[in-house]
């Protein structure tokens, strides 16, 4: 980089605004103002920044992140069609029985995951057809 001589400001410098170093304060009014980051943003405004999916555990290798996301919607949405229907408790308490073989919180190892996974549509399916399927939004 070459300095000019006799204290002369370049055009390029003149025209590069100053932005302090992270953590310095900023003047109030001028660019970089905020140097404490997202403190006033509120949750999903832009610069805010995007939460870290947290890490998915060994055992739910084979499923993945969106897998994991998938199958446990899947059992709190048939868990919560199970309290939902008018039946007895003693029919109540076996669906829910039943439908803890879909929960992926339940399985402790990787062959629980496995072994879950070879038994899972057929768990689901048998429990869908005493709690109906999930309602199918309108199309518009």
């Amino acid at each position: 980089m070459v300095e000019p001589a006799d204290g002369e400001i370049t055009e390029a410098a003149a025209n590069h605004a100053y932005q302090p170093e992270f953590g310095e304060p900023a003047e109030p009014g001028e660019p970089g103002e905020s140097h404490e980051l997202f403190e006033s943003a509120e949750p999903g405004e832009p610069g805010e920044p995007a939460e870290a999916a947290p890490p998915v555990p060994e055992r739910y290798a084979r499923l993945g992140a969106e897998g994991l996301a998938r199958v446990r919607a899947r059992y709190a949405d048939l868990v919560a069609r199970i309290a939902a229907r008018e039946m007895e408790d003693d029919q109540r308490a076996e669906l829910v029985a039943r439908a803890g073989r879909l929960n992926p919180d339940a399985w402790a190892t990787a062959d629980e995951v496995a072994a879950a996974l070879e038994e899972y549509e057929t768990v689901f399916e048998s429990l869908r057809a005493v709690v109906g399927r999930q309602p199918r939004s309108r199309r518009l």
